[in-house]
C-alpha cells in the first residue's frame, strides 16, 4: 500500500512536475515525511524515479 507522499511522488513524476518532486524529496530528506522513492503505482506499476 502506498502512502500519501508516495502517491504524490508518483503523480508529480508521471506528470513531469520536477519542482514538486524536488520539494517532496527535500521534505523526505528532512524526515518530515516517509516515502519509498522506489514505490510503484497501484494500477500501472511504474516506478516513480528512474535514474
Amino acid at each position: 500500500m502506498n502512502t500519501e507522499a508516495e502517491q504524490q511522488l508518483l503523480h508529480h513524476a508521471r506528470n513531469g512536475n520536477a519542482e514538486e518532486v524536488r520539494q517532496l524529496l527535500e521534505t523526505m530528506a528532512r524526515n518530515e515525511v516517509i516515502a519509498d522513492i522506489n514505490c510503484k503505482g497501484r494500477r500501472v506499476g511504474n516506478a516513480s524515479l528512474r535514474i
